[in-house]
């Protein structure tokens, strides 16, 4: 399990709403020049993420919370966001042999 810490910044009916602080390492890290996380950190000004989770227990503004994703939920995730691009590809290039590979076309 993917384990991250975050702060709650309010709760209201079983829904909190929750900021997680983006966490830049690219000062300390040897490999700078090189390294896409750099880049990609340098792309939007947004340092927080707020998201809404469901949660029973009554929880308070400030209060430190600890959230996890399984593996096998982020590698399915993964999957589908770099796969289906990659079919659709294939489908369509497919597709199109089919219907202009032809010499009347």
């Amino acid at each position: 399990m993917i384990k991250e810490w975050a702060t709650v910044v309010s709760w209201q009916n079983g829904l909190a709403t929750v900021s997680c602080d983006v966490k830049a390492s690219c000062n300390s890290c040897a490999s700078r020049a090189g390294c896409g996380s750099r880049v990609l950190n340098k792309l939007g000004p947004q340092t927080t993420h707020t998201i809404v989770v469901p949660c029973d227990e009554p929880l308070t503004p400030g209060q430190k919370v600890e959230l996890g994703i399984a593996e096998g939920s982020l590698l399915g995730s993964a999957m589908l966001v770099y796969m289906s691009p990659l079919a659709g590809l294939f489908l369509f290039a497919a597709l199109f042999q089919v219907l202009f590979g032809s010499d009347l076309a």
